[in-house]
């Protein structure tokens, strides 16, 4: 801002210079011309574009000033906004109760802590208490939300493993199903739960198998072409659990 005032006034100031000077000799037609006439406007265009050099010069030097002055002032707000959302980060993860689940790409530290938390955020993995605060194992499993009434609110009956307490565990299961391979519409066959034997043939309609006879079996492994493992999962993406212990 100063720079600008300062040029703002040698601007000024050149400008009212030449203004009262105006040029030294005005010929006329007809009249004798004068060397020294001649030579004292020769000399005040040469004032006049000096000065115009000057102008030229202090507003270029003015610029740079301002280019530099906005430069720092970027850098400083820039560091500061870094900061700033820094100490809020900082203030809201402290600011969370004790018991608080948060999920971060972060590794944990040596101690087992989520790094710069000052030991409030340790890796939910069931370890002995901290400060008197029980962990909760939560590793290689997913988080589900009690199934708890509040006033005015019924409970929603998604979780059947009731009555549930937060930390308590739940085995992985898949529900109660039945499958159907393209049986033949002839032989279409239920299959009751707790039979003793099965009769009659079954087409499967499957890349993985042909044909099957059941006759007299007590059971049937029928291969399937879905992808399996060993667990029962939806698509999912890795986090380390972490858990508030002060």
């Amino acid at each position: 801002m100063r720079a600008i005032l300062r040029t703002l006034c040698i601007v000024s100031a050149l400008m009212a210079a030449v203004s009262q000077a105006g040029i030294p000799v005005t010929f006329q037609v007809g009249n004798p011309v004068k060397s020294g006439e001649v030579n004292s406007n020769f000399a005040y265009l040469d004032s006049v574009t000096k000065a115009q050099s000057a102008l030229i010069a202090n507003l270029t030097t003015s610029l740079k000033d301002l280019q530099s002055k906005w430069s720092a002032d970027s850098l400083a707000q820039s560091r500061k906004n870094t900061a700033d959302s820094a100490d809020l980060a900082a203030l809201v993860l402290r600011n969370l109760p004790v018991g608080s689940v948060l999920g971060s790409m972060v590794p944990p530290g040596a101690d087992g802590y989520l790094p710069g938390t000052n030991s409030t955020w340790v890796l939910a993995a069931g370890q002995d208490p901290v400060n008197g605060v029980k962990i909760p194992d939560l590793r290689g499993i997913f988080l589900r939300g009690i199934d708890y009434i509040v006033t005015g609110r019924a409970a929603t009956g998604r979780d059947l493993d009731k009555p549930r307490e937060a930390g308590h565990f739940q085995e992985d299961a898949g529900q109660d199903h039945s499958h159907w391979n393209g049986v033949t519409d002839d032989q279409a066959v239920a299959f009751p739960r707790g039979a003793s034997s099965l009769s009659g043939t079954m087409a499967i309609q499957n890349e993985n198998a042909s044909a099957a006879s059941f006759e007299g079996r007590t059971s049937l492994v029928i291969p399937s072409s879905a992808r399996v493992a060993s667990e029962t999962r939806p698509k999912n993406a890795a986090v380390y659990w972490y858990f508030k212990v002060k």
